[in-house]
């Protein structure tokens, strides 16, 4: 742990704290709005199997959504330790990027653009290889 720079009062870090439990609640409400619909998405292979790239979406969100709910947990609880004790710790930026809310919200990102990616091959197969798109990926 190394000491907490001067410059921070505790109005501030009380703001900073304020600030991450709006994160928090945010994430908690998102992610109770996203949960049903995931469930409906897994809950039948009738909605399962016509819907993939739309249950993988409902998972993209839960995921950014459980993100933003840890970076609150996680930052609010920083700063009240750097508020009771005057340190902060001291992290590498490895140590850093492996917390469960920056990996949650990287797949949470990466996810709709590779549905995106993943439906425009679709339609470039359907227009420039019709009969591999009927055969292979079209369920019709």
């Amino acid at each position: 742990m190394e000491p907490l720079a001067s410059s921070y009062t505790d109005d501030e870090l009380l703001s900073l704290i304020e600030w991450h439990t709006v994160d928090f609640w945010v994430g908690l409400v998102s992610s109770l709005l996203c949960l049903p619909t995931l469930i409906v998405f897994i809950s039948s292979r009738q909605f399962l199997v016509p819907n993939k790239l739309l249950a993988l979406l409902a998972v993209g969100d839960l995921m950014t959504c459980v993100g933003i709910m840890l970076v609150g947990v996680m930052r609010r609880n920083m700063y009240e330790t750097a508020m009771e004790t005057g340190r902060v710790p001291v992290e590498t930026s490895w140590s850093c990027a492996w917390k469960p809310f920056v990996v949650l919200r990287l797949f949470g990102s990466l996810i709709p653009p590779g549905i995106v990616l993943w439906v425009g091959f679709e339609r470039f197969l359907a227009v420039f290889a019709p009969v591999v798109y009927k055969t292979k990926v079209s369920t019709q």
